[in-house]
C-alpha cells in the first residue's frame, strides 16, 4: 500500500500528468491481476461462469471486466 501511495504522489508531481491526463494515464497502466491456477481443475469439476446471466468463458469474463495480467502456477 505504501508503494502505491508513493507512486501516486510522484505522478501528481509530474507536470504533464495532471488533471484528466493523469487519470487516463493511471487507468491505462493499472495492473489488474488474477490467479487462474485452479481454473482448469474447477472447470473439469463442472464449474460454470456467468456474466450478466449468460454462461461464458471464465478468461473472457475476466478480460471483459478489466483483468490484464494472469498468474498461472503449475
Amino acid at each position: 500500500m505504501a508503494v502505491f501511495l508513493c507512486v501516486e504522489m510522484l505522478l501528481a508531481q509530474v507536470p504533464f500528468l495532471t488533471g484528466v491526463h493523469a487519470a487516463a494515464y493511471r487507468e491505462d497502466t493499472f495492473i489488474r491481476g488474477v490467479d487462474v491456477s485452479t481454473l482448469d481443475m474447477l472447470e473439469k469439476l463442472g464449474a460454470k461462469y456467468y456474466s450478466q446471466g449468460r454462461q461464458d468463458d471464465a478468461l473472457k469474463i475476466l478480460h471483459d471486466n478489466g483483468a490484464n495480467y494472469v498468474r498461472l502456477k503449475l
